[in-house]
């Protein structure tokens, strides 16, 4: 038996930092648990919202919030070493030991045998961090952050964390990594996973990372890597829920879906870096790694009381730190990066497009009938494709972008009337019930 199913879900609403784009220092708003400033704790409307996506993951049936639950049941989790994400899993974690304690929902997957550990039988809760699946902070001329050692997050805050869970070994560069980069680092991290899984016998995982890495475990998954980096395909809201499913069959391409994004496979990607890094990838083309996946939930959000909030997507530039010794903004930079990305707006009732093998077989459906696809409206804008007035605003991090002020644990969210950043992150702009999105938004 090999690997099913691949839920992939964002952190939840966290706190902030600062960083000096000049010299690389890094300042919290607000004390860490870890110490490390760019390693914050959520906000307390960031744990609800975990609470929630874990009453969902949960779920052994199709009633109450949120549709159907997921199609296999979890039998094992990753996660980043990040405070912030080893947090928002916790609440699913002590929901299925709970459950096994009182003889619950899970109670007979409440150990599985693992060939990577012949001399143990692990409970299948027990979390497998991995260094691959780290936070994108941008090549930078300075060491970028890293997270607190496994050892100290296990002994101190999550003592279900696989001591013995050996990693992929997709270490990001001590000074950052461009966007190509990151996408080879999650597509080898991926290809761990997923061999260690069909190894095991296991069916269905869940991984919880950031932002940037959840856009480029996508379009690796997929193997649909879009021609501009900043292409809207694959949605990062906080605690928001993607399902892929395994392909059973290779995906039967045309000359349009050939190579990068309808381009010639020998053409290079405009943000592929000086090592053509992108270009040297197997899972491009829409191969996708291990044989291939397609998302048959994009983010889905309908299970939280907010629905979507705090989006996020690629700007197109990483090279706001690399090679430069004069900031391109004065006075510190909002989370880490200087227009590394684009905070994304929710949604309130439109849904994304499926992506992979069922949307070829869609837009074929469609073709034989004349008819138009609107998932594909390639010309149609980021804003012109929201509700009115939700437009996304140019942020400053590498997976979130709120305000400097009013986002720590004492304010869960931002104030409207603070600035046009904090209206982004404000649940009461951003208060959707906004089911999960399926497939490719408009090309930007």
């Amino acid at each position: 038996m090999s690997l099913e199913y691949i839920y992939v879900t964002r952190h939840g609403f966290r706190s902030n930092w600062v960083v000096d784009p000049a010299t690389g220092d890094y300042k919290a708003n607000f004390p860490t648990p870890t110490g490390i400033a760019a390693d914050p704790a959520l906000t307390s409307h960031g744990v609800d919202q975990a609470r929630q996506l874990a009453a969902h993951l949960a779920r052994r049936d199709g009633d109450g919030r949120g549709g159907r639950p997921v199609p296999v049941p979890i039998e094992r989790i990753y996660c980043s070493p990040y405070y912030r994400c080893l947090e928002t899993i916790r609440p699913f974690v002590e929901t299925v030991q709970d459950a096994e304690t009182e003889g619950g929902l899970m109670e007979s997957r409440s150990i599985l045998p693992s060939s990577a550990y012949p001399d143990s039988r692990k409970p299948w809760w027990t979390v497998r961090c991995d260094p691959g699946l780290v936070d994108w902070f941008g090549a930078a001329p300075f060491e970028q952050p890293q997270p607190a050692p496994v050892s100290l997050l296990r002994q101190k805050f999550f003592p279900w964390i696989d001591s013995e869970y050996q990693h992929s070994g997709a270490v990001p560069l001590r000074h950052g990594e461009t966007m190509a980069q990151l996408h080879a680092r999650m597509a080898a991290a991926l290809r761990h996973i997923i061999q260690e899984c069909d190894r095991d016998g296991v069916r269905a995982i869940v991984i919880c990372s950031h932002a940037a890495p959840i856009i480029a475990m996508g379009r690796a998954l997929t193997g649909d890597v879009p021609f501009a980096v900043e292409t809207e395909d694959f949605g990062t809201f906080t605690c928001g829920l993607s399902v892929f499913r395994r392909r059973r069959r290779a995906v039967r391409t045309t000359k349009k879906q050939r190579g990068f994004n309808g381009t010639d496979p020998s053409h290079v990607l405009p943000w592929d870096d000086q090592f053509q890094t992108l270009g040297n990838e197997p899972w491009t083309g829409g191969r996708g790694v291990g044989g291939g996946w397609d998302c048959d939930e994009n983010c889905n959000c309908s299970f939280l009381a907010g629905g979507e909030e705090r989006g996020w997507r690629f700007s197109g530039d990483d090279e706001s730190f690399a090679g430069s010794q004069q900031p391109k903004a004065k006075g510190p930079i909002v989370d880490s990066g200087l227009e590394l990305g684009v905070v994304v707006q929710g949604r309130t009732t439109e849904t994304r497009p499926l992506q992979g093998a069922k949307e070829i077989e869609e837009k074929e459906k469609k073709e034989v009938r004349g008819g138009k696809d609107d998932g594909d409206a390639r010309g149609t804008t980021t804003k012109e494709s929201r509700t009115k007035g939700a437009e996304a605003t140019v942020a400053t991090t590498s997976e979130d972008a709120a305000s400097t002020a009013n986002v720590g644990n004492e304010h869960d969210v931002a104030s409207k009337e603070d600035s046009t950043e904090d209206s982004t992150d404000s649940t009461d702009n951003t208060s959707h019930a906004g089911q999960g999105r399926k497939g490719p938004t408009p090309k930007l």
